[in-house]
C-alpha cells in the first residue's frame, strides 16, 4: 500500500513537470492591489483617490481621456507619479472641478517595463456634486497678470507669467512645452482652465495657441496658416470666439473679421474681409462692438448670432481711433463702452458708445494729450469710474459726470519709454506697462493703489521686472 501511494505521488509530480515544461507558469509582475479600485466614480467638485500596488519591476503610466472632445479640458486628471521602481507604490489620482455641465471619462493604463502587462483603472468624474448641483469653476491659476509682447531682433516674444507672491517666470510656455510661442503673441483670453492666445506672424503660421492655466502646457494648437493673422479676441458662446486681423495679398494687407468653433481643428467661419483696419472689439450682453481705425473712424455693430457682412452695422464716429487703442475698450455700469480717439487736428477725446441706440454719446476733449502719450484707459470695478493716461498723469473720470477733471488722480513721470495698456485688477489696483526704450532692456510693471483718502501709492518701488519689450497686460478674472 505504501509503494502504492509513493508511486501515485511519482507519476503526479512527473505530471507537473510536464505541464510546467509545456506550459510555463507565469508569475504577474503587479499584486497586492485592490481589484475593486480599478473602477472608481468621482464627484464633480475635485476628487483624488489612492491606488496602491506592489511591481516585480519598474512601470510608468498613460492618462486617455475618452471623451476630451466632449469637455472644456483635456487635462483634468492627474497623476502624482507617471513612472515608479519596483517594489511597494502609491499613485495620487486628481480630478479638477467638472463644471462642464457633462460626465467625462478617462482611462489610466498602468505598464510594466519588462512585460506587456497592463492594469486598467477607468475612472468617471460625474458633472454634479453630491447635492446635484453642477458646480461652479474653480479657477486653478496662481498668476495675477501676465504679460506678452510682440518680438523683436532682440528680446524675443514673450509672455511672463507674475505670480501672487511677485515671482515672475520668463518663458514658461517654452519650459513647459520645450519651444518658443511663436513670433508674435498678440492677445490672451480666459476660457474655463485654459489660456487661449493669438500668434501671428504675416508671412508664416497665424494660430491660437490652447495653454493650461496652471501647467502652462500646450493643449492643442489651432493652426490657419496664411487664412488670417489674428490680433482681437472675443469670446462667445458655446466655445466659439469672435476674432479679427489680417492676411497678407500680394503686397497689400486685408483686413479681416470672423469666427472661431475652438473645439474644431483650424475652422474659421463666416470670415469676411473689411477696407478698413479692425482695432478693438468688446462684447456686451448680446452684442460685438468694433472699434476700426481710417481717417474718419467707423464703429461697427454685430448681434452675437449674426456676425457676417450682411449683418454688420456702423457709423461715422467723425474722429480716427490709433493704434494704441488696440485693447482700450471698456464697459461701465450702464453698459456704456467707452474708448479714445483723436481729433482732426489730433486732439484726443474720450468717447462714450451707447451699443443699444448704436450712437456716439459723449465726446470729452483730454487737455494737452496726443497720441503717443494717451495710449490706453482702464475701468474700475464697479464700472463708475474711467481712467486715462495722458502724457505723464492719469486722471479718474466719473461716467456719470462724464467731465474732464481739473486735476490728475496721480502722476508717475519717471518711466523711459513708452507706457502702454492700463488694467484695472480685481482688488482695485491700477496696472500699465512701461516699454524700456534702451536695447534689450526689461520692461517694468507698475502697480498703484488707492487710498482712503484719496491719493494713490506705488506698490513696488521700482516696478516689476519683465521681458524686454513686453507691451501689453492680462489680468486674470479669477484668482486663488
Amino acid at each position: 500500500m505504501r509503494n502504492f501511494s509513493f508511486l501515485m505521488l511519482l507519476l503526479t509530480v512527473m505530471g507537473l513537470v510536464s505541464c510546467s515544461e509545456d506550459e510555463p507558469v507565469v508569475i504577474p509582475n503587479f499584486s497586492n492591489y485592490d481589484s475593486s479600485k480599478l473602477q472608481q466614480t468621482f464627484l464633480a467638485d475635485k476628487s483624488s483617490a489612492e491606488f496602491l500596488f506592489s511591481s516585480l519591476s519598474s512601470w510608468t503610466t498613460v492618462v486617455d481621456v475618452e471623451n476630451a472632445a466632449k469637455s472644456s479640458t483635456e487635462l483634468w486628471l492627474t497623476l502624482d507619479a507617471i513612472s515608479g521602481e519596483s517594489g511597494d507604490n502609491k499613485i495620487i489620482i486628481s480630478a479638477d472641478v467638472n463644471a462642464t455641465g457633462i460626465d467625462r471619462t478617462a482611462s489610466i493604463l498602468l505598464q510594466s517595463t519588462n512585460s506587456d502587462e497592463l492594469i486598467t483603472l477607468k475612472i468617471e468624474q460625474k458633472s454634479t456634486n453630491a447635492n446635484g448641483d453642477i458646480p461652479e469653476m474653480i479657477y486653478p491659476v496662481d498668476f495675477r497678470y501676465l504679460t506678452y509682447g510682440p518680438g523683436r531682433n532682440y528680446g524675443g516674444p514673450s509672455i511672463s507669467y507674475i505670480k501672487h507672491d511677485g515671482t515672475v517666470v520668463d518663458d514658461q510656455f517654452k519650459d513647459a512645452n520645450g519651444e518658443g510661442i511663436g513670433k508674435d503673441p498678440n492677445d490672451i483670453l480666459q476660457s474655463n482652465e485654459n489660456l487661449l492666445v493669438s500668434v501671428r506672424d504675416f508671412y508664416g503660421s497665424n494660430k491660437i495657441e490652447v495653454i493650461h492655466a496652471n501647467s502652462f502646457k500646450k493643449v492643442k494648437t489651432l493652426d490657419f496658416g496664411s487664412t488670417i493673422s489674428i490680433s482681437n479676441m472675443v469670446s462667445l458662446d458655446d466655445d466659439k470666439l469672435f476674432v479679427m486681423g489680417s492676411y497678407k495679398k500680394g503686397y497689400n494687407r486685408i483686413f479681416s473679421i470672423g469666427t472661431i468653433d475652438t473645439k474644431l481643428e483650424n475652422t474659421l467661419e463666416s470670415r469676411f474681409d473689411l477696407k478698413y483696419k479692425p482695432r478693438a472689439a468688446v462684447r456686451v450682453d448680446d452684442k460685438i462692438v468694433v472699434v476700426s481705425k481710417l481717417p474718419a473712424t467707423e464703429i461697427l455693430f454685430f448681434d452675437t448670432n449674426n456676425i457676417t457682412l450682411d449683418g454688420m452695422r456702423s457709423i461715422d464716429s467723425g474722429n480716427s481711433s490709433f493704434d494704441n487703442c488696440k485693447t482700450s475698450l471698456e464697459v461701465d455700469k450702464n453698459k456704456k463702452i467707452w474708448t479714445v480717439m483723436q481729433t482732426a487736428n489730433y486732439e484726443v477725446v474720450l468717447c462714450c458708445i451707447d451699443p443699444v441706440k448704436e450712437t456716439v454719446i459723449h465726446q470729452i476733449a483730454v487737455p494737452s494729450a496726443s497720441t503717443i502719450k494717451t495710449t490706453s484707459i482702464a475701468m474700475s470695478n464697479d464700472g463708475q469710474h474711467v481712467y486715462l493716461r495722458s502724457y505723464e498723469a492719469f486722471y479718474k473720470i466719473d461716467v456719470d459726470k462724464a467731465v474732464f477733471p481739473d486735476d490728475p488722480t496721480f502722476e508717475h513721470n519717471e518711466h523711459t519709454g513708452n507706457v502702454y495698456d492700463l488694467k484695472m485688477t480685481k482688488e482695485g489696483t491700477l496696472l500699465f506697462v512701461d516699454e524700456r526704450l534702451e536695447d534689450n532692456a526689461r520692461s517694468r510693471v507698475y502697480e498703484y493703489k488707492e487710498n482712503s483718502d484719496g491719493s494713490w501709492t506705488r506698490l513696488v518701488k521700482e516696478g516689476v521686472a519683465v521681458a524686454p519689450h513686453a507691451k501689453s497686460l492680462y489680468v486674470a478674472k479669477y484668482e486663488k
